[in-house]
């Protein structure tokens, strides 16, 4: 384990010189890799040694190949916008919409792309600052604290209780859901264009 940060520190370095040649071409991490192969004897006593990458992890594929994960919500939402349409009690499938109704822009959010990572998706309560996540809890953190009209608390108290996310292509509808007094629930989330 300590043998292979190691090496890749050493390889890392490598690499990094390799980038300072100005007529020709850095090679690839895995030819850097395949052509100087590490042994034993090649590790010296002044090789920085750590300890927390574990055996799985494969430098070149974490550097160089990190694709998007195509299967995920953020990816597959990106540049969409979503207006609460309301919350909805899973035993009786009744809705109840939040106040104030007239307001465009209250309990709405944006996806942004996926270049902006999962983290950066704004939105609003009633007058707050709300982000979204959708790849990890907390789903939904209010930003701001001044006071909020209408149902405006009711939704910020549920934002801190959801525990998963679904969304329904067929509908267009994006659920996360929470539980509340032993009783399940979810705010449902439309499509707006």
């Amino acid at each position: 384990m300590k043998t292979l940060l190691s090496v890749t520190l050493s390889l890392l370095s490598l690499f990094v010189g390799f980038l300072s040649c100005k007529d020709e071409a850095p090679p690839l991490l895995e030819d850097i890799i395949i052509n100087n192969p590490v042994t034993p004897d090649t590790i010296t006593n002044d090789s920085i040694i750590l300890d927390t990458i574990p055996n799985e992890s494969i430098i070149p594929d974490t550097i160089i190949n990190n694709p998007p994960d195509t299967n995920s919500l953020h990816y597959i939402l990106q540049n969409t916008n979503w207006k609460l349409a309301g919350i909805v009690d899973i035993r009786t499938n009744n809705i109840k919409a939040l106040e104030p109704t007239d307001c465009d822009r209250c309990y709405t959010f944006s996806i942004a792309s996926y270049a902006f990572g999962s983290d950066h998706n704004p939105g609003y309560s009633t007058i707050n600052y709300l982000s979204v996540n959708l790849e990890r809890t907390p789903f939904m953190q209010i930003m701001t604290s001044a006071g909020a009209g209408g149902d405006g608390l009711l939704f910020e108290e549920v934002s801190k209780l959801l525990d998963s996310v679904s969304y329904e292509s067929e509908n267009n509808n994006l659920k996360f859901f929470y539980t509340k007094n032993n009783r399940s629930y979810y705010l449902l989330y439309k499509f707006i264009e």
